[in-house]
């Protein structure tokens, strides 16, 4: 007999070990679950970040506010001034509703189309703002058909088709003021294209 066996009463280590055996095999039963739970709140984890991260890359590339009114008061109208106007005070609703006037009565306006689009794609309006673009885009001169594929890409990035945003970035050249900002977006929304094709 060992010198400790002999000091302590059994009784003592046995109730221990019989706890830490329940404990053991309690644990080992429903190892299979804390797996499972582990890993669906590790994959939670991941999804949201990832879908934070996509939902993410528009907000680098919102169309300004102040842009557009600037855009509306070099229309030199009464109703771009008008919309100029209530756009800077935030009435972006008002400001829609003198553009569209406008447009509708001078549809082949291409400047007046594109702040137009600008101001829908803002609002969220995406498939009237691509509308308008398409019926622009025939109108436009080189230039103004670079800005015309820029907003689209925009408008198409906002709606989260990377497909269509993609071919849209393609078309802007490399004497574009846009070409960097277009082609950083290309490479941001590669892992979303399903298509090869630009």
């Amino acid at each position: 007999m060992h010198l400790l066996e002999a000091e302590v009463p059994r009784s003592r280590f046995l109730l221990p070990l019989q706890i830490l055996l329940k404990l053991r095999s309690a644990t080992l039963k429903h190892s299979g679950f804390f797996k499972i739970v582990v890993v669906a709140l590790l994959f939670g984890t991941a999804l949201l970040s990832w879908n934070n991260w996509k939902s993410g890359l528009f907000k680098g590339y919102e169309i300004d506010s102040k842009t557009i009114a600037n855009a509306l008061y070099n229309l030199k109208s009464k109703d771009g001034a008008l919309a100029a106007a209530c756009y800077t005070k935030g009435n972006e609703s008002d400001a829609v509703m003198f553009v569209n006037r406008q447009y509708n009565t001078e549809p082949d306006n291409v400047e007046l189309g594109i702040v137009y689009a600008q101001m829908l794609t803002r609002q969220g309006h995406l498939g009237e703002s691509k509308l308008v673009l398409s019926d622009i885009h025939s109108k436009a001169d080189e230039q103004q058909k670079q800005e015309i594929a820029f907003v689209m890409a925009i408008t198409c990035l906002k709606a989260t088709n990377f497909d269509e945003c993609k071919y849209w970035l393609a078309k802007i050249p490399k004497k574009s003021g846009h070409y960097r900002q277009a082609q950083k977006l290309l490479h941001q929304i590669k892992p979303f294209v399903t298509t090869s094709a630009t």
